[in-house]
């Protein structure tokens, strides 16, 4: 998420509230001066997964991920059982907002790996589970 709000929709295993939300920058900061201090070639990346609640928010959660410092984001799309079905209504949207983030923000020391594009067809397989933990355990 770039913002409280939508962190709020998107985490609610979390507890989705604006402390989480200013929690997790702040911790993800402290990596990366962390990182710098220690003066590592440890890789901080962050994971952005494409939902109805923050497709919108793509560019700009890009575009805050970098302003951390972090070296890169992964951008994918939520596996639902609904399919593509599921990201039909903001699909092209997500997309053009996945290129531009790519093409605007890439740099020597930030990458967007824009995988949403690519893995669509993926996502118009049904899972072979009825829940996905995956979100539980991680931020």
């Amino acid at each position: 998420a770039a913002s409280e709000a939508t962190y709020g929709k998107v985490r609610q295993s979390f507890g989705g509230t604006r402390i989480q939300f200013n929690k997790c920058i702040s911790e993800l900061s402290k990596a990366v001066e962390l990182r710098n201090k220690l003066n590592t070639d440890c890789i901080i990346g962050v994971g952005f997964v494409v939902q109805q609640e923050n497709w919108s928010e793509l560019y700009a959660a890009c575009k805050l991920y970098k302003s951390l410092g972090v070296d890169n984001v992964r951008i994918s799309g939520a596996f639902t059982v609904a399919g593509t079905k599921y990201h039909q209504n903001y699909a092209t949207q997500a997309k053009a907002l996945e290129t531009w983030a790519m093409k605007d923000l890439n740099d020597s020391k930030f990458t967007v790996h824009g995988r949403f594009s690519e893995k669509l067809s993926d996502l118009g397989t049904t899972p072979q589970h009825p829940n996905c933990g995956y979100k539980d355990f991680t931020t």
